[in-house]
């Protein structure tokens, strides 16, 4: 089997919103970037009716939806505002959180659990419990042994496994087995290191992605996660998720 290739609903924004959302999204995914899927979030105006997606959408959607996680830091707008400032506890909204989810998201997660299995369900925490699902390395666990020793399955986040405390990236994909990385989220830390990845330069997202290559089993899936690019016409999104897609195709294939 090949490897599939997704792209994250947040990089799809704000096609994503709203009712039509996941139809939109998976139209784009699928015809318009010949990819294999999508990752899930509770968007904002998603369903929480779970036979509102039964009888709407496509018979193979569990199978078009590779991955899903949860929404991140939803509250009040004062909340929000206290963050702009600097006043805000750890957890409180962005604006553009408040942008991405309301109230229903915890609900509309909860269809989703039931639709697409707990097996495709990305956590962020590591929790060894009978739910076998998926644990996103990052700074929140920075001991090595610690996502060594967990049996579910790994998502590989090319920007978190890089942030502030976390140990350095080789050593970490080194003592890994290659079949505990499940998933992998392609994610550049910025718009400067896009770009590089995009033009075929060489920077660390590129080197990173050709020790993957080598290193995961060749069916590991991956997942285009860019931040949202709220203000490109959606022909203009569609042509830079393509170079993006060409260049992923190049290294990983």
């Amino acid at each position: 089997m090949g490897r599939k290739y997704g792209v994250s609903v947040i990089s799809l924004v704000p096609h994503s919103l709203g009712s039509m959302g996941l139809q939109k999204s998976l139209d784009i995914a699928i015809c318009e970037l010949g990819l294999d899927g999508i990752q899930a979030l509770p968007m904002r105006g998603w369903s929480c009716n779970q036979k509102s997606y039964e009888e709407l959408l496509p018979k193979n959607l569990k199978e078009l939806v590779i991955s899903f996680e949860s929404s991140w830091n939803y509250g009040t707008a004062f909340q929000a505002l206290k963050r702009r400032f600097g006043f805000g506890e750890e957890g409180y909204p962005t604006f553009l959180d408040l942008y991405l989810f309301d109230k229903e998201s915890e609900s509309i997660l909860r269809v989703m659990e039931n639709i697409f299995g707990w097996d495709k369900y990305i956590s962020h925490t590591l929790r060894n419990s009978g739910y076998r699902y998926m644990a996103e390395i990052g700074p929140d666990n920075v001991q090595i042994q610690n996502y060594v020793d967990y049996k579910h399955g790994l998502v590989w986040d090319t920007w978190h496994v890089r942030e502030k405390y976390m140990p350095d990236w080789k050593n970490l994909l080194s003592a890994l087995l290659p079949e505990r990385i499940k998933l992998i989220h392609f994610h550049p830390k910025d718009g400067r290191e896009l770009a590089e990845f995009v033009a075929g330069k060489k920077n660390e997202l590129a080197e990173m992605l050709k020790y993957l290559a080598v290193k995961v089993p060749k069916d590991c899936p991956v997942i285009i996660e860019t931040r949202p690019m709220i203000f490109r016409s959606r022909k203009s999104l569609v042509i830079k998720l393509r170079l993006i897609r060409d260049a992923l195709f190049d290294i990983l294939g």
